[in-house]
């Protein structure tokens, strides 16, 4: 957690009673170990119930150091703004809504989290639906 360790303080005893102290600090070096995500698709849903807002995908992310890193799209991944993130929810937007009912198959979610020192980490999965005729 970064925190500083406290030092070490230990008193000898002879059998006469005589006492001796001594203490000592440990250090170490403080390391970021950089956040983490997951990101699961939903279950496949039918095109035809597809909506915005729809869940798509849901993710974790979580960092040792930092608690929660902020997360956001992998750049380039949805350019064509298919989704949006709504809390841990990744959803549908129009564009979205779109595609799906043109029948494209839905791109991967790739999103990166990154914590306070900049250390980023990414995950992705595909969502996938039943296309209706």
């Amino acid at each position: 957690a970064g925190e500083t360790l406290p030092a070490v303080s230990l008193t000898a005893t002879d059998s006469d009673n005589a006492t001796a102290s001594d203490s000592a600090t440990p250090t170490y070096a403080a390391q970021n170990d950089g956040p983490e995500i997951e990101v699961t698709a939903a279950a496949q849903f039918n095109e035809n119930d597809a909506d915005t807002d729809t869940v798509v995908a849901t993710f974790s992310a979580s960092d040792e150091e930092d608690g929660t890193p902020s997360v956001d799209f992998t750049p380039g991944s949805n350019d064509d703004g298919y989704y949006a993130i709504d809390g841990t929810d990744v959803v549908l937007t129009q564009d979205g809504v779109d595609a799906i009912n043109a029948g494209e198959t839905l791109p991967a979610v790739s999103l990166t989290a990154t914590d306070s020192d900049n250390a980023t980490a990414s995950d992705s999965a595909t969502p996938t639906y039943a296309a209706q005729n």
